[in-house]
């Protein structure tokens, strides 16, 4: 059989359709995963609250320098008798984590490659999120007409994007493709 009679076999199509599926399913069956697991109060007590209120602590570390008097309480970053932000549920990166974790969960590798994806993904993806704060900080404080544009409209979709950039160049770069082995 000529190699142009087994490109065209529909066997490889419905093998590549089987694996989108399969990539599918269990990306969703992630997602509902951790949307379940941040619905249980203890979780989110013993981590959820926790890495927010570390979140807020780094990411005055980051305002500070800017030219802030800020301190954090708990989640809030604030400036005395000026500007503050309340990291809140939704916007302390646990849920773009949980995309992105879901998505490397999901994705044929192997557990190594799996592991790789994870310790690497998760401080990424939180560094986004820190430059997210504090920049939503200075203009908070400096432009508040244009804080809540930015808040939720262009770093929401900035964070997502660049969250997903980082799946993809582990997906890429680091999952061995067989079929770059050829």
């Amino acid at each position: 059989m000529s190699d142009a009679m087994l490109s065209n076999s529909p066997e490889p199509r419905a093998s590549a359709n089987r694996s989108v599926v399969i990539f599918l399913a269990g990306f969703a069956l992630s997602i509902l995963g951790f949307s379940l697991l941040f619905q249980i109060a203890w979780i989110d007590s013993l981590i959820i609250v926790p890495m927010t209120e570390a979140l807020a602590a780094i990411s005055n570390v980051i305002i500070r320098p800017m030219g802030f008097d800020t301190h954090v309480e708990g989640t809030t970053i604030s400036e005395p008798g000026g500007f503050a932000v309340n990291i809140l549920k939704g916007c302390n990166g646990a849920y773009v984590l949980a995309i992105y974790l879901s998505a490397v969960l999901a994705f044929p590798s192997t557990a190594r490659e799996k592991a790789v994806g994870v310790l690497l993904g998760i401080p990424a993806v939180q560094g986004i999120n820190l430059v997210r704060i504090a920049s939503l900080y200075y203009i908070g404080a400096r432009h508040p007409a244009l804080f809540e544009r930015f808040h939720y409209h262009v770093w929401q979709t900035v964070v997502i994007v660049l969250s997903m950039i980082v799946w993809i160049a582990w997906a890429e770069i680091l999952v061995k493709n067989p079929r770059r082995q050829s």
